[in-house]
């Protein structure tokens, strides 16, 4: 066992003690394009944006909510939890809007995230952000048409090929 000993001091010197966090500098280039990120997620607007959505979704669903937890009721309760939903949104933002920058910063470098960012400055990139939402809205009841469409006839040519087969 004393063999050992200096390998484990060694060891033990290499391991952090439990709940310290090592501290990793990251590359400059890195820090460059997560300040870069940061910045285009604040021009374009996407905290308010995630937030809304979020509200949206959660207004949406209340009434399936409802069902599973019918102590929500109406009224007082119901707005008491929205208001504790959005309190827990708003105090998690921080978290998932960081994790996005991480994203466009692993996707992009600093100079490329910069120029969206300024583009989203300029009068048309401000356009784009005004009518963007109402475009997606309009570009899901589209996809949702197309995707019905292509599984109806989906569903007609396979029907075919059954009675084809005689089944």
């Amino acid at each position: 066992m004393l063999r050992w000993l200096p390998l484990l001091v060694v060891l033990a010197a290499l391991v952090p003690p439990a709940g310290a966090v090592p501290v990793v500098e990251a590359p400059a280039a890195e820090l460059r394009a997560l300040t870069a990120a940061r910045d285009l997620i604040e021009v374009t607007g996407a905290e308010a944006a995630l937030e809304a959505s979020a509200m949206r979704s959660f207004d949406r669903q209340l009434d399936e909510l409802r069902a599973v937890r019918p102590e929500l009721g109406d009224g007082a309760r119901q707005e008491a939890f929205r208001a504790i939903f959005q309190d827990e949104l708003r105090r998690s933002l921080p978290e998932v809007l960081d994790a996005m920058a991480r994203l466009w910063a692993m996707s992009f470098s600093a100079e490329e995230i910069g120029r969206l960012a300024a583009f989203y400055r300029t009068p048309l990139g401000r356009k784009v952000l005004r009518r963007m939402p109402a475009i997606m809205v309009r570009a899901q009841t589209v996809g949702a048409a197309w995707g019905a469409g292509v599984g109806e006839r989906a569903v007609r040519r396979f029907d075919a090929r059954l009675r084809d087969e005689g089944s």
